[in-house]
């Protein structure tokens, strides 16, 4: 297991990479100016989400002044690296549209949730135990439309079990009605 002096010196490694990687995108005259914005606001202690959020608002700027030669060159940018590394372990890198971002942002973040107050588990943590977590999760879900998501569920605190036949079973929270679906369509053929 990496010291301290090691994680840090590797965090400050990634982040150089990624302004680099973030810098490079912009037209060449704003560059220059951006990467030292980038680099003092490192400096002075800045995450990685707030120098991507910082760079956001560069790149949105820079963007605004420049005619738009290319609209699908952020489609046509898009990638996802897995690379294994010595004993299996990986390292994750892309470049996702806003799109992407906004929904891998949106399935960490409902994976990844704090399993209660005792969770300390930092967010970074979190991220990566709802991916290694992800086939279980997945695996167990159920579409449900909003209402029956946000109000049965979240508002009238109903449970809601998948069976394994793919049938569905829930209860209300005192168990005085339970309800059981019907199995999934048969396909034909």
């Amino acid at each position: 297991m990496a010291d301290a002096p090691d994680r840090d010196h590797e965090g400050r490694r990634r982040r150089a990479h990624c302004l680099g990687q973030w810098t490079g995108k912009l037209p060449e005259k704003f560059r220059d100016e951006s990467d030292e914005s980038l680099v003092a606001a490192a400096a002075g202690g800045l995450g990685l989400e707030e120098l991507a959020a910082l760079f956001a608002e560069m790149y949105e700027r820079a963007r605004s002044e420049l005619p738009d030669e290319d609209p699908d060159r952020d489609f046509a940018d898009r990638c996802l690296k897995l690379m294994t590394t010595f004993g299996g372990a990986g390292v994750i890198h892309g470049d996702l549209t806003a799109e992407c971002a906004a929904i891998v942002g949106k399935v960490l973040d409902a994976l990844g949730a704090k399993a209660g107050k005792e969770d300390d588990r930092s967010k970074e943590e979190r991220y990566h135990d709802a991916l290694q977590e992800a086939k279980t999760s997945v695996k167990a879900c159920v579409l449900l439309c909003a209402f029956h998501h946000q109000v049965v569920i979240h508002r009238w605190g109903w449970i809601l079990v998948l069976n394994p036949d793919g049938t569905t079973t829930a209860w209300n929270k005192d168990k005085t009605k339970v309800l059981h679906s019907h199995g999934p369509p048969v396909r034909p053929g």
